[in-house]
């Protein structure tokens, strides 16, 4: 039986995790059988346990859920450039571990009581501004979607919204949301990127 996907949080480690094993520092945060996907960059997104990912964002040491470290079971997708032939592989991996049953977290804030409560979260920081941001978001909803097509059940939360990536200028993308309250949003969305990249 296939997994499932969830957009939503991704869990928090424990400081110095890679110094212990996972049954010891990550599996009672994560779920031994789940994948949780963030925005990497050609730079950091294969990156072995315990090593740093060096980056900002979920890669920082400051906020990110790993403490900015790599681990197999955080997956970094490529948002900072237009690059299928990197990015083909990882979701064919999801793919393939999703039929095998493990299940997929897309990253979505939902700190409660925070202004940006349901912000998704790949490709939403430092990935506004890149060259062929459309595209990469285009390329980014279409993958997902074909993921969603083979999990048994997929979680949007109610409140899940995303930067308006078309918008002309950095202001108004920080400043124009578009709600993902569900699946029916979130295929609109990707249609609309589609069309226009």
């Amino acid at each position: 039986m296939a997994g499932n996907i969830a957009f939503g949080m991704v869990p928090r480690l424990p400081d110095k995790w890679w110094d212990g094993t996972d049954a010891d520092t990550v599996w009672p945060t994560w779920g031994k059988n789940t994948l949780y996907l963030w925005g990497a960059n050609s730079g950091n997104q294969f990156i072995a346990r315990g090593q740093p990912l060096n980056g900002g964002g979920m890669a920082s040491v400051q906020k990110g859920p790993t403490r900015g470290r790599g681990h197999p079971q955080y997956i970094g997708i490529d948002t900072m450039e237009l690059s299928p032939k990197a990015n083909d592989g990882v979701f064919d991996s999801l793919k393939t571990s999703l039929n095998g049953g493990e299940d997929i977290v897309v990253p979505v804030y939902m700190k409660h009581g925070d202004a940006n409560n349901g912000s998704f979260g790949l490709g939403t920081g430092y990935g506004l501004d890149v060259q062929d941001h459309v595209q990469i978001h285009a390329y980014v909803w279409a993958k997902l979607l074909e993921l969603i097509v083979v999990a048994a059940k997929t979680d949007i939360p109610s409140v899940m919204w995303t930067p308006d990536v078309t918008q002309a200028t950095h202001e108004l993308r920080n400043s124009t949301r578009v709600a993902l309250p569900d699946l029916a949003a979130v295929k609109a969305w990707a249609a609309t990127l589609a069309a226009a990249s």
